[in-house]
């Protein structure tokens, strides 16, 4: 340690010493804590972002289903007329059999 000449040089040097490591953990402490409140803030900003962006993706899916059950009930219509035409083209069919047999 310390070489001390004296016993009445040993408080003030001790006191600086102590003064001096509190100043610079005070310091270092306070640079480490700047970076890491730096590093907070820039994720919290990303995080921020990546929310905005789920939520306008949440939305555009809820908008894509409801085309999609839209879609769904058109098709469901379109094969019911398809259904029925093919029903009557049959009906057409068999009449025009019955009217060449007839003739």
């Amino acid at each position: 340690m310390l070489l001390l000449e004296s016993a009445e040089n040993a408080m003030p040097v001790t006191l600086a010493l102590f003064i001096g490591t509190v100043v610079l953990g005070v310091v270092l402490g306070f640079l480490v804590w700047g970076r890491w409140r730096k590093l907070a803030v820039q994720r919290q900003g990303e995080l921020d972002e990546l929310n905005a962006k789920h939520d306008e993706l949440m939305s555009n899916h809820q908008a894509l289903e409801e085309t999609k059950a839209k879609l769904d009930k058109d098709l469901e219509q379109v094969r019911k007329t398809v259904n029925r035409i093919e029903s009557e083209n049959i009906k057409l069919h068999a009449q025009i059999e019955e009217l060449n047999a007839n003739h």
